[in-house]
């Protein structure tokens, strides 16, 4: 389990497997392992009431990342600030592995709350 994810725990949310039932509907079950495996937990699904984030694997041959919601980050390269920097594991990882924890999870339910690369 990461440290975003332990903050997630922290704040009260708790921890459920994804899974489709018989009529293709989604639902949350507890979880019966606390891995990730293309062939079980792609992803958990971590829910506190309404609120819902989604954590696990997301591209091939990377580690578990946030995957739903993300923070938004932009690059600024001179006078152009480009973004789509949100959609790519690599700098999501990065934001978890060097950005407080607490400023991130705060970003997903508030979008003037910006990185930048």
């Amino acid at each position: 389990m990461t440290k975003f994810e332990e903050l997630l725990i922290d704040k009260g949310y708790k921890r459920h497997s994804i899974v489709l039932n018989k009529n293709n509907k989604v639902e949350y079950v507890n979880p019966t392992t606390n891995y990730y495996s293309s062939m079980g937990n792609v992803s958990f699904m971590y829910i506190n009431g309404d609120s819902k984030i989604q954590f696990g694997l997301n591209e091939a041959g990377k580690p578990p990342t946030l995957i739903y919601p993300r923070p938004t980050i932009l690059k600024r390269e001179g006078d152009a600030i480009t973004a789509g920097y949100s959609n790519r594991d690599d700098y999501v990882n990065r934001l978890l592995q060097n950005e407080d924890l607490e400023r991130i999870f705060d970003s997903l339910f508030n979008d003037k709350i910006i990185f930048w690369l």
